[in-house]
């Protein structure tokens, strides 16, 4: 991420407000040791809540995550224009209440045996909005990506994720591999004009959000469990883009600045279209951002961390992943008032 973020022209990383987000970071930290709960921001994916997700016990689990990840994507209308809601929840929350309810409404949504064969008007059902008239964002493209994951599932494997992970040999790495290879809706992989000297080149940039964050939550789900794996930070130091709104936080502490340029677009609710050179740098900055945050929080809570005793194996990025998730939403208001967000329809976060 490092080459965007030095090639970018319309998005730039403040090495200063990095500095004083720091203090952000420590204070949420600190708190969160105070209270007892430091084992949950160091290791637990905030976005992961026993009212939305499926116990690991349950057969249907490996499923239904599989299915909530595939979904999600373009989860919020333009700025100032009505959201999709569930349950008075908007963005990914929205997705994870919209999915219990159709399976506690016995609507089979995590077997691909049904999801094959869903038609527009059933999948409008499964998404009503509380209002009855506000539609999930692209709802053509999500049936006709169920129907292709579907049949992969159950053409390869015996129609189960779970038979999908239980083939990778407990190995996150093969997994991921395998997610990205088999399912058309997770090649996020955009091209990007690099720069090396006096020389332009196009090359791919594999940001592969969204089989990050589902390789994270298989990881999380079934700690302890017969699928479980070791967790990898290679593969999964950050999935930040779970909710793309969490940019916006970036840009309330600074961290991020945009041009003059990129700044009138996003104000004015212009799409952005993916694999634009402005949608790759919000994203590879964003990324590299915390790359520079975690870097700082190594150098610098390191020894508050050993006279505590606190062992931290997975490393800043769990952490800081859950701050900016847990302040879109302590904030989401003021963020909405004073700070945009990319208005992109794409299928890959």
């Amino acid at each position: 991420m490092d080459e965007i973020a030095f090639n970018a022209n319309n998005v730039f990383i403040s090495a200063k407000d990095v500095d004083h987000m720091v203090w952000e970071l420590k204070s949420y930290l600190f708190q969160n040791y105070h209270k007892g709960n430091v084992d949950e921001v160091l290791y637990n994916l905030s976005r992961f809540t026993r009212d939305y997700h499926p116990d690991k016990y349950d057969h249907m689990a490996a499923d239904w995550l599989f299915v909530l990840n595939t979904m999600n994507f373009a989860l919020w209308n333009p700025k100032n224009t009505k959201q999709w809601t569930v349950d008075e929840l908007t963005g990914y929350q929205a997705l994870c209440a919209a999915i219990k309810r159709a399976i506690d409404n016995d609507m089979p949504i995590w077997d691909p045996s049904y999801y094959t064969k869903l038609t527009q008007c059933n999948l409008e059902i499964i998404f009503k909005s509380d209002d009855g008239e506000t539609s999930i964002p692209l709802i053509h493209e999500r049936l006709r990506i169920l129907h292709q994951v579907g049949e992969v599932l159950l053409r390869k494997y015996e129609g189960s994720f779970k038979r999908c992970i239980q083939l990778c040999e407990n190995d996150p790495l093969i997994l991921m591999t395998t997610i990205v290879s088999e399912f058309e809706s997770y090649q996020d992989k955009p091209t990007y004009d690099s720069k090396e000297g006096n020389y332009y080149y196009l090359s791919y940039v594999d940001l592969y959000t969204k089989a990050q964050t589902l390789v994270s939550d298989i990881w999380f789900c079934f700690k302890g469990h017969e699928l479980s794996f070791d967790y990898n930070p290679t593969l999964m130091e950050s999935t930040i883009f779970a909710d793309y709104r969490i940019s916006q936080v970036l840009l309330h502490f600074k961290v991020l600045k945009y041009s003059k340029e990129l700044m009138t677009k996003l104000e004015n609710n212009e799409p952005l279209e993916y694999g634009s050179a402005e949608e790759i740098e919000i994203r590879g900055c964003s990324l590299y951002a915390v790359e520079l945050l975690e870097e700082v929080m190594l150098q610098t809570c390191h020894d508050f961390m050993k006279n505590n005793n606190i062992k931290n194996e997975i490393g800043y990025k769990t952490l800081i992943d859950n701050f900016l998730w847990d302040y879109r939403h302590a904030h989401d208001q003021l963020l909405m008032e004073t700070q945009p967000f990319p208005n992109i329809k794409c299928v890959y976060y």
